[in-house]
């Protein structure tokens, strides 16, 4: 299968954005190293973006953002209406778990459904960063163009460059406390 072969490019970025945590880089820096690598790694991610902030803050936008589907981003928010607080970048921060979300037929994503079909947006991953007691915490979210393409790759990489990026950014770093 073609996707098995994005496995080796996806974890090299993941492995490229591990670095830039060893680094001791700030995390703002770590974040978007993250995003810029996952987009270069594959034709399939079209895009990644980042939030890095108070996750209860009335409203939640990319930070940063890179990928050929960045104009998705332009006008995205995420408020504390009750229909996006069942969306996965909330659900993901109070939840601090991931969020796959099938932008297509996910009921939680309703609000946000024309926009990221009109982007070639078919699936998304949105992974929690930082301690949730602390708070300032941030989201890496990566979108792609094809169906069940997490499934397929797998999304224990993601999921632990988000827990070694979460333990790294909890070390002596008073800048993400």
């Amino acid at each position: 299968m073609e996707l098995l072969q994005e496995q080796l490019p996806i974890y090299q970025a993941l492995l490229t954005a591990t670095k830039s945590l060893a680094q001791g880089n700030l995390p703002d820096e770590i974040l978007r190293v993250a995003c810029d690598a996952l987009v270069a790694s594959s034709e399939h991610v079209c895009l990644a973006w980042m939030y890095l902030g108070n996750p209860d803050s009335e409203t939640i936008r990319p930070s940063y953002a890179v990928g050929r589907a960045l104009e998705y981003t332009r006008k995205l928010v995420i408020d504390l209406s009750p229909e996006a607080m069942k969306g996965p970048g909330r659900r993901s921060l109070i939840t601090n778990e991931p969020v796959l979300v099938r932008t297509e037929t996910d009921s939680t994503f309703a609000v946000w459904r024309e926009n990221a079909v009109r982007h070639g947006l078919q699936e998304g991953l949105t992974l929690p960063i930082g301690d949730p007691k602390h708070s300032v915490r941030g989201l890496i979210v990566v979108f792609v163009d094809t169906p069940n393409y997490f499934e397929q790759i797998g999304m224990e990489p993601f999921i632990a460059f988000a827990q070694l990026a979460t333990a790294a950014l909890d070390q002596p770093s008073e800048s993400f406390a």
